[in-house]
């Protein structure tokens, strides 16, 4: 952890390990080149929220009634690749149809009201400059309560009253100790329905720097990443439930899974890459189903 008094420290999650701060997709990958174009470049905060801005205003997003319709006729999900150990730095633009008509595995839960409904959650995609470089968080969760040990975004579920917007604020101070304001919020992301019940809408929100606090008892590591990072992740492909299941990874020590790794990638290709991508097909793994 870094010591959020210190303006000075490195990012949160960054080691000093040149082996892991080498850029895994640097080059060309064992699947081939990246598809999608070059990512766009990531100097300041202004030139990154007047981009993310720009993209999520023309984006037209999906809500969970969106998402609740019958998919429409498409082709059949693209396999994993043959070998699941593989990493490949493609963009998700090149399987944007495929992934319209993948389903989660198993059912949803039922809520605690006995209906179908899912329950209401907002997430937080924060960008943030920390040690002057722009950064969004992710968190890992204490080891004891809902979804133990799991890479995610601050965020949880929506009180009475709150809208996902006023949620995600919320969530974000309350997590991570980051103060931001309704003004602050540049975008939002399709609603993400999670095979444990809940509708996740993805809020971006660019905070001003500031020091980062997290929740000793809900979050036991908070990190700072670059953003560059994120747009030169790999994806890494297994399967389960006979459809490719996908991991995001970030850093050597760092492969997220759906739905956090869904809302990131849809994050990256259509507020950094310019793509038109849906992800709501993603497979989540069975550890998420708790």
């Amino acid at each position: 952890m870094v010591d959020p008094a210190d303006p000075t420290a490195a990012p949160l999650g960054e080691s000093a390990d040149p082996a892991d701060s080498a850029d895994p997709a640097a080059g060309e990958g064992p699947r081939g080149r990246r598809r999608g174009g070059p990512p766009a470049a990531v100097r300041t905060m202004p030139e990154l929220r007047a981009t993310v801005s720009a993209r999520l205003a023309a984006f037209d997003r999906r809500s969970a009634d969106d998402l609740a319709a019958p998919p429409a006729p498409g082709p059949a999900p693209g396999p994993a690749p043959a070998d699941a150990s593989v990493a490949s730095p493609m963009s998700l633009a090149g399987f944007a149809g495929s992934y319209e008509n993948v389903r989660p595995v198993g059912p949803p839960k039922p809520s605690p009201a006995g209906d179908d409904r899912p329950r209401p959650a907002a997430v937080t995609i924060c960008l943030i400059e920390h040690a002057g470089t722009p950064c969004f968080l992710v968190i890992r969760r204490a080891r004891a309560g809902r979804h133990a040990g799991q890479w995610a975004l601050p965020g949880g579920r929506l009180d009475d009253g709150e809208t996902p917007v006023t949620a995600a604020l919320r969530e974000l101070e309350e997590e991570a100790g980051v103060k931001a304001r309704p003004g602050d919020v540049v975008g939002v992301l399709d609603d993400f329905l999670t095979v444990s019940g809940f509708v996740m809408t993805p809020v971006v929100v660019v905070a001003e720097p500031q020091p980062l606090r997290p929740d000793p008892v809900e979050v036991a590591a908070l990190f700072a990443v670059p953003v560059s990072r994120l747009l030169h992740a790999f994806l890494r492909w297994g399967a389960e439930g006979g459809h490719p299941l996908m991991g995001l990874q970030i850093r050597r020590d760092m492969v997220i899974h759906p739905p956090t790794a869904a809302i990131l990638l849809q994050f990256r290709d259509v507020a950094l890459r310019g793509h038109d991508v849906r992800v709501a097909g993603l497979v989540q793994p069975r550890f998420t189903h708790r």
